[in-house]
């Protein structure tokens, strides 16, 4: 039977998450004995190290990996072609249903101590089916108003986009521009011929 073909590595692909484990262990293998060189040994002691080691220690270890984790991504996004998101864009607006749930949840998992997540979700939307039209339009209302807001704010958004795109284009275009002058205006200069020094006059001796 042939053999898989093996993909070829991708050198562009974004590097995996560091746990703090592997930060932990990078840092502290070079200080094992002598003795310990195998990696089963090695990695024996270092978790054992690692499990030893106080809470308040791992903590730099373990925002490391946070930093990498948040590396990843990014760079994971722009790998993938997927842009970044923008912090101060318009949030999508919610449904009038997910608006009863986030409402409801915390009442009915009091209630419901017993239930896990599926099974709570599974309870929320039968008594979304079963709520009576004049409580259900509450929700309707909210869930509409807060559309007309999410479509008032992505208008002004667009905009605000478009007229920081539009200044950014100027200041380039200027910035592009005052570069060309600068580099023609030092063309110029070192075409220009060399200033000629003046003959100084020779005073002529009059006749004795």
């Amino acid at each position: 039977m042939p053999k898989a073909k093996q993909e070829k590595p991708d050198d562009g692909k974004p590097k995996h998450v560091k746990s703090a484990y592997f930060y932990f262990c990078e840092e502290h293998r070079k200080d094992l004995p002598a003795e310990s060189t195998s990696v089963p040994q090695s990695s024996k002691i270092l978790a054992q190290q690692w499990k030893a080691l106080p809470e308040d220690e791992k903590k730099q270890y373990q925002e490391r990996a946070e930093a990498d984790s948040i590396r990843y991504k990014k760079e994971m996004a722009a790998y993938k072609g997927v842009p970044e998101k923008d912090p101060s864009a318009p949030k999508r607006p919610v449904t009038s249903f997910m608006i009863f749930s986030q409402e409801k949840r915390a009442q009915f998992k009091d209630e419901n101590p017993d239930l896990n997540t599926m099974e709570l979700g599974k309870l929320i939307g039968a008594l979304w089916r079963v709520l009576p039209a004049e409580e259900k339009q509450h929700y309707l209302d909210v869930a509409s108003e807060n559309k007309r807001r999410y479509e008032n704010e992505s208008r002004e958004y667009k905009e605000r986009k478009g007229r920081e795109k539009q200044a950014a284009k100027e200041a380039e275009d200027k910035q592009a521009a005052a570069a060309a002058a600068a580099a023609a205006a030092a063309a110029n200069q070192q075409d220009a011929p060399e200033g000629e020094e003046a003959p100084e006059a020779v005073e002529e001796e009059g006749d004795s």
